[in-house]
């Protein structure tokens, strides 16, 4: 299987060497890490250019996107099987890529795999927190999605999606205001999940996170929901003409 690993980036580069080698140690010479930059001034893309590695495919967006539509022009270029989502700053165990790969190897009709992660803090230090799937396996879509509506169940950067998934992922709807959350709810629809219960990256927390540390406002989650619940219905439509060459009763399968 062919890997892409996409990671969207803006001013990182007091972090970004750590984790681009935790990833590249993990590729094969014909796998790739779509890098999409949105116009860094810290560093950051001199630093990956001078790695001189040609499966770092880097592209500096001509107009800022912001992190979710940058992690969406990233997915755009993948050309891989299976298609991992990677932010600047942390570091992921020397056994995520082949942990991730062997499930979507063994099953067939999975297209989405979502794993624990572990607290970290600035210096990489643990925090003793972990954030651990509320069920090991396969997903059932109705229950996944209700848990989805409660609260956010994935991360991004601990999620892996199989590469023919992306025609119903793609374009990203106008209501998506995080694209993991999008992720999750359009395989719930259109695919199949799976959850592995083991922590396989190190979560870097530190003030420059995209991601809230706090929580939020009652205002935020009522918007958050309704934005989730267009696009649950958006997914729903797009499962009409969803096909994955390597699970073709995923539809029914997802409505079970």
């Amino acid at each position: 299987m062919k890997i892409s690993v996409c990671m969207a980036t803006y001013n990182g580069r007091q972090y970004i060497a750590g984790q681009i080698e935790s990833v590249r140690s993990q590729l094969g010479p014909a796998d790739e890490i779509i890098v999409n930059d949105d116009g860094s001034t810290d560093g950051t893309v001199e630093y990956l250019a001078s790695l001189g590695d040609a499966r770092i495919k880097l592209e500096r967006n001509a107009q800022r996107l912001g992190h979710v539509r940058n992690f969406a022009a990233s997915a755009r270029r993948a050309t891989g099987d299976v298609i991992f989502f990677s932010d600047q700053d942390d570091h992921w165990a020397p056994n995520k890529v082949e942990t991730v790969v062997e499930i979507f190897k063994r099953h067939p009709q999975i297209t989405f795999v979502h794993h624990g992660l572990r607290f970290v803090d600035a210096k990489g230090q643990p925090t003793g927190r972990a954030f651990l799937p509320f069920l090991e396996g396969p997903q059932q879509a109705s229950a996944f999605l209700a848990r989805q509506m409660i609260r956010g169940q994935v991360f991004g950067c601990a999620s892996a999606v199989r590469g023919s998934s992306l025609k119903f992922c793609l374009p990203f709807p106008e209501s998506v205001y995080a694209h993991d959350h999008w992720f999750a709810i359009a395989h719930a629809i259109c695919g199949r999940i799976y959850m592995i219960d083991q922590p396989l990256i190190d979560y870097r927390q530190h003030e420059g996170n995209v991601t809230p540390k706090l929580a939020v406002g009652l205002d935020r989650k009522i918007k958050w929901r309704l934005a989730s619940a267009q696009q649950i219905r958006e997914a729903r439509r797009r499962r009409g003409t969803a096909t994955i060459e390597t699970a073709p009763s995923l539809a029914t399968t997802a409505a079970r």
